[in-house]
């Protein structure tokens, strides 16, 4: 399966995350971190250059869920 498809196969990760940012909410910003602590640093990536040719304020809120995914991993990595 393509790192940009998951669920039942037909949600673009790309598009899933944009939805996501574009309502706003604190659930769907949970989600994304969720979702980001299980991928690969260069599909982090591809999703940041998709976003950055959305809107600025999309890409601001997903390198703030990245870095908070990054802290909430550090935090699993020491409870462990």
């Amino acid at each position: 399966m393509s790192p940009f498809h998951f669920g039942i196969g037909y949600a673009a990760l790309t598009g899933w995350m944009e939805l996501k940012i574009s309502y706003g909410r604190q659930k769907d910003f949970g989600h994304i971190v969720e979702v980001i602590k299980r991928l690969a640093d260069s599909t982090i990536e591809l999703v940041r250059q998709h976003l950055s040719a959305v809107h600025t304020d999309y890409l601001s809120t997903f390198d703030r869920l990245v870095q908070q995914a990054a802290e909430e991993q550090q935090q699993e990595r020491r409870r462990e």
